[in-house]
């Protein structure tokens, strides 16, 4: 965990030294991922290991925070993929921008609050016990089964955006935008690939669980697989 944080720590400081971090907004979305990766990775581990008894904010970062990760990710991913588009100025002239309008750069903040309320609203049905599954043996409560259903979605929302923004770069002269197709489509590579592992991951979790209980716990995404997946992710 503390390796990962160094290295994605650097990689932050050298991302905002070399490049011209003059506003935009995806830019600033990959400040965002960052910082929700450090909470990620939880900074506060080796603070549980020692103390008795145990803060409460220790197990919410370790149990909680990965879930909203994954929203501040998703949220990352609608960020670059509306950045992609060209939007067309008010006055309806020739000019383009790729700068989303404001009504679309507030969808991903929406996306985010609406997971931690539903969060919240699980911890409250839980007696506030953040160091609870969203979904013990499996049974989600409503909260948590809408939380899922959101990130759920989201994925494969973002995944069909991606489709169509490949279709529109397509349509594009090939040299004319060669550079933008070629990033894109690491990026793409990059998310598809993360994205499959986590699916993989969670069927092999919810398939084996009851044969593996004693050696691992079923919280997804605190599992050393998905934390050097997604660390790869944003530091890519």
């Amino acid at each position: 965990r503390y390796f990962c944080i160094v290295i994605s720590l650097i990689h932050l400081v050298r991302f905002i030294y070399h490049k011209s971090i003059n506003g935009l907004y995806e830019q600033t979305w990959v400040i965002v991922l960052h910082f929700a990766l450090f909470l990620f990775l939880d900074p506060l581990f080796a603070g549980g290991v020692f103390l008795s008894p145990v803060p409460s904010i220790f197990p919410f970062i370790e149990f909680r925070m990965p879930l909203y990760f994954i929203a501040t990710f998703i949220s990352f991913m609608y960020s670059v993929i509306t950045s992609s588009h060209a939007w067309a100025t008010d006055n309806d002239s020739v000019e383009v921008l790729y700068d989303p309008p404001t009504r679309t750069k507030l969808v991903p903040i929406a996306y985010i609050a609406t997971i931690v309320i539903l969060d919240v609203v699980d911890g409250y049905l839980q007696d506030w016990d953040w160091a609870s599954e969203h979904c013990p043996d499996f049974k989600c409560s409503v909260p948590g089964f809408m939380m899922y259903i959101l990130l759920g979605v989201g994925v494969v929302m973002c995944t069909c955006w991606l489709w169509w923004l490949r279709g529109n770069l397509g349509q594009k002269p090939y040299f004319a935008c060669r550079a933008q197709q070629l990033a894109f489509r690491i990026f793409v590579l990059v998310f598809l690939s993360a994205v499959a592992y986590l699916v993989v991951q969670t069927i092999l979790v919810f398939a084996i669980y009851h044969q593996i209980s004693p050696l691992v716990s079923y919280q997804i995404l605190i599992q050393i697989g998905p934390v050097i997946v997604l660390v790869a992710f944003v530091n890519i």
